[in-house]
């Protein structure tokens, strides 16, 4: 959500690990665990959203008065940014996302691409949880009666899928292989030792032993001519 932020990474004081994996934490807060804590509650959050969108553009501007206040190092990032222009995209940022709820492929795709291109803003894998707990704050903050412990437990598990989307974009984690190539790998591998021999390149010794046939061949060949 860092998106359009004039932010050059030489202003960071921390560096980015580049030669090992990131620790990568899922839930960004902690909050009361339920049967369904470890899936997506769709409508709950769509639900929970509807009610944020008649506000939405006071939503995204107290999102970034929560963030400055709560985290005055990240002020910095947007030293350069048009503030108005930034709130918009987030806010667009959020009803895609949540739009695409229900198409998990296509969400996928464009969260990798949207921390793809965070990489090129400057934003660091240490800076999500920042935007995560504040988007918990400014969600309670506007919700009030309706920020329930089901609420709260199905968008802390949504910004966490949307973290781990977004870091194997970023390139911090390993994109995993989709199903349908998996089996298009498996079944295009032989499945036994013969198959596996017959799909290997001739040995030396198969080369050898090819000829020597041939050969054999030829002159029992011409020994039958000379017969008739």
């Amino acid at each position: 959500m860092f998106e359009g932020a004039g932010y050059s990474p030489e202003t960071s004081n921390t560096e980015v690990e580049t030669t090992s994996q990131p620790k990568i934490e899922i839930n960004l807060e902690k909050a009361p665990l339920t049967k369904s804590s470890s899936e997506l509650q769709v409508e709950v959050i769509e639900n929970s959203f509807e009610k944020i969108k008649p506000c939405g553009a006071e939503f995204a501007a107290s999102f970034y008065e929560n963030l400055f206040a709560a985290y005055p190092e990240a002020k910095p990032l947007f030293a350069n940014t048009d503030m108005e222009d930034q709130q918009k995209k987030l806010l667009n940022s959020l009803v895609l996302v949540v739009e695409s709820l229900r198409q998990p492929e296509v969400l996928a795709k464009v969260l990798r691409d949207l921390g793809a291109r965070h990489v090129n803003y400057g934003t660091l894998k240490q800076h999500y949880p920042l935007v995560g707990k504040t988007i918990l704050k400014t969600l309670k903050q506007y919700l009030q009666e309706d920020w329930t412990p089901e609420v709260k437990t199905a968008w802390v598990y949504a910004l966490g899928q949307i973290t781990k989307f977004m870091f194997e974009g970023a390139g911090y984690i390993k994109t995993p292989t989709p199903l349908s190539k998996q089996v298009e790998e498996t079944t295009t591998q032989p499945t036994s030792e013969q198959e596996k021999k017959s799909l290997s390149p001739p040995t030396t010794k198969q080369k050898i032993t090819t000829k020597t046939k041939q050969k054999k061949n030829s002159q029992t060949k011409n020994i039958l001519l000379k017969k008739q």
